[in-house]
């Protein structure tokens, strides 16, 4: 006689070997925040550029309009002769 003792078959959760995935909460006041900063941070950025780029009209301002009126007096002395 023959006896094989075998373990009796156990039900498993198989949950339990499955990989847990942990995600970190994130508080959405923070993200709200975050926004807002580099909303500010870009608008900052903006009004720099634009400044900048007034003032260069500014400077040159002089310049260019002598510039125009060299143009404009030898469209008229080149009109002139024909």
């Amino acid at each position: 006689m023959k006896t094989n003792i075998r373990p009796k078959p156990n039900l498993v959760d198989y949950k339990s070997f499955e990989k847990k995935v942990v995600f970190r909460k994130i508080n959405p006041i923070e993200i709200h925040e975050m926004k807002i900063f580099y909303l500010n941070l870009i608008m900052i950025l903006i009004i720099i550029l634009g400044g900048m780029f007034l003032y260069h009209r500014y400077e040159n301002k002089e310049k260019d309009k002598e510039e125009r009126e060299k143009k404009i007096k030898s469209l008229y002395e080149q009109m002139k002769k024909y």
